[in-house]
């Protein structure tokens, strides 16, 4: 008998399903999730024991805010469609596209980058991983196959790959538009073939298409979508 069995009791007869625990703390199912699999809860039946339950909502949601936190992606609302038409209105005007792109990024709500893995690594991290390769030849490629809004890209071209070898992918058609429009600020003649290589699409599915024909690449650098909540 384990200790959250003397804790809770090992009778498996008064169950709540997920979505019932969820309702009553007023959370996410995935949060309830979240607690089954650290311990705070305990599972019976495919649900929630319903005296483990009560000994969480009385002694641990209230003192660890656990329910608040679970809450956040309730409260903090993301209209990304008025976020997308505020980022283009700021492309049409003589910007700073990396300030465009910084606008952007901390524009996402807490919500949209937990839902979508979102976290971008500042270009100064760039610039100090892209430091730890060495300076590419004059037809070297680079990649980053989760490219967002192109701050990889941009430490690559300050590193001595050439605008017109550098290539990216990203899921966010946004983060794309603004990296591409980067990389095309440094590829003078070479603009028509740099916006071919940075592509609005999953890599791994590019790369599972393209089977034996996969492109390699001489460097890649990413942050991926950590945590990306997937179906």
């Amino acid at each position: 008998m384990t200790q959250q069995d003397v804790l809770f009791g090992a009778s498996t007869d008064a169950a709540m399903t997920i979505a019932e625990v969820a309702c009553a703390v007023n959370a996410s199912r995935s949060s309830v999730r979240n607690w089954i699999k650290t311990g705070y809860l305990k599972e019976s039946n495919n649900g929630v024991s319903r005296r483990s339950f009560d000994h969480f909502r009385a002694h641990v949601a209230g003192n660890e805010k656990l329910v608040g936190r679970a809450n956040k992606s309730r409260v903090d609302r993301h209209d990304h469609g008025a976020l997308t038409a505020r980022i283009a209105a700021a492309l049409r005007q003589p910007r700073d596209l990396g300030a465009v792109g910084d606008e952007y990024q901390r524009a996402l709500s807490d919500a949209h980058r937990n839902k979508e893995g979102v976290y971008y690594t500042p270009e100064s991290v760039c610039d100090a991983m892209l430091s730890e390769i060495p300076t590419p030849g004059g037809d070297a490629t680079f990649c980053d196959p989760c490219c967002g809004s192109g701050n990889f890209m941009m430490a690559a071209i300050r590193h001595g790959f050439k605008p017109e070898n550098i290539f990216g992918y990203d899921t966010d058609p946004v983060a794309v538009d603004i990296a591409r429009r980067r990389v095309l600020s440094a590829a003078g003649g070479a603009a028509r073939r740099v916006a071919r290589n940075i592509v609005c699409g999953d890599f791994l599915e590019a790369a599972a298409a393209a089977g034996d024909g996969t492109p390699g690449y001489d460097a890649i650098a990413t942050n991926p979508p950590w945590g990306k909540k997937l179906g």
